[in-house]
């Protein structure tokens, strides 16, 4: 998959999980600590199958994958509704029909389980509040010099609601979604581009142009997204809180763009879930924009 060269103004997050279809690995590394339950979802506003991912962590030096939990009880609550999810497969439990959160409502994630067999089912929660949409004014792709290859830079317009500044983002690159994997997705803290209540052109992403493929062997062309003249661009940004940014932000620092995700203690990665528990519940409420490339 050919991925999109990032520039060093911006924030790289490493997430759990596909922003729309959290079916990545759930991957969690604990140095010797005892097992726990990693939970990870991101409940949006878009009317879609909701997903959490539910996993045991393993010791940081296990070859093993982490072991999904397929026994638990899961639900979400919030806006005067309460979803029981499914266990569909490898520790992913999913809405029996397609739902959306509500903006500006809190939400309650539980997950009870016997994840450590002495018998007692064990309760894990985590509460999160979805944000506002960010009103995004436009995208344009402009071209620019780089040595010897020509990039296409991504530039945002957008204003920003009051009392926001994290958001993390994806693309749709002539209509298929990418960015779905752990490495791909970005966050930023949008302060530093504000004027006012304004963002008047943050370059969000450099890509190589498709005429520059030749350049780069299989290796390269694996990691690296291009686009070029008449592709259709979209991008899906959502307003983010601090601690999932916080949790986003960690998350990269201790996995260096490799899995499994903690690359570390525990107790380094932010986390709201409860009762020792590790991962996140968060809420994302996707703004959409989008361009053709004209030249």
């Amino acid at each position: 998959m050919n991925k999109i060269f990032n520039p060093a103004t911006l924030v790289i997050a490493i997430l759990f999980s596909a922003l729309y279809s959290c079916t990545e690995r759930l991957n969690i590394k604990t140095n010797n600590a005892d097992p726990t339950v990693s939970v990870y979802c991101e409940l949006s506003t878009d009317t879609k199958i909701q997903t959490v991912a539910v996993k045991m962590t393993a010791p940081y030096f296990s070859a093993e994958p982490n072991k999904p939990i397929t026994n638990a009880i899961v639900t979400i609550s919030g806006a005067g509704e309460s979803w029981v999810l499914d266990h569909t497969e490898n520790g992913i439990y999913a809405t029996t029909y397609e739902a959306a959160a509500k903006p500006g409502y809190a939400y309650k994630l539980s997950v009870e389980c016997d994840y450590d067999n002495d018998g007692i089912a064990d309760l894990f929660t985590a509460s999160t509040t979805v944000p506002e949409k960010l009103p995004i004014d436009k995208i344009e792709f402009k071209t620019v010099s780089v040595g010897a290859f020509t990039m296409y830079n991504c530039v945002l317009y957008t204003f920003v609601p009051q009392g926001y500044r994290y958001a993390m983002y994806r693309y749709d690159i002539n209509d298929s979604l990418y960015m779905t994997e752990l490495s791909d997705t970005r966050i930023v803290d949008i302060k530093f581009w504000l004027s006012k209540d304004y963002i008047d052109g943050l370059v969000c992403d450099m890509f190589h142009s498709k005429d520059d493929m030749h350049h780069f062997d299989d290796d390269q062309l694996e990691r690296i997204y291009f686009v070029g003249k008449d592709d259709k661009v979209t991008i899906q940004m959502s307003m983010i809180d601090k601690g999932f940014y916080d949790f986003l932000s960690h998350c990269q620092t201790e996995i260096g763009g490799e899995n499994p995700i903690f690359g570390g203690p525990a107790s380094n990665i932010t986390t709201n879930i409860s009762n020792g528990g590790v991962g996140y519940f968060s809420a994302i409420n996707p703004a959409r924009a989008t361009t053709v490339i004209d030249k």
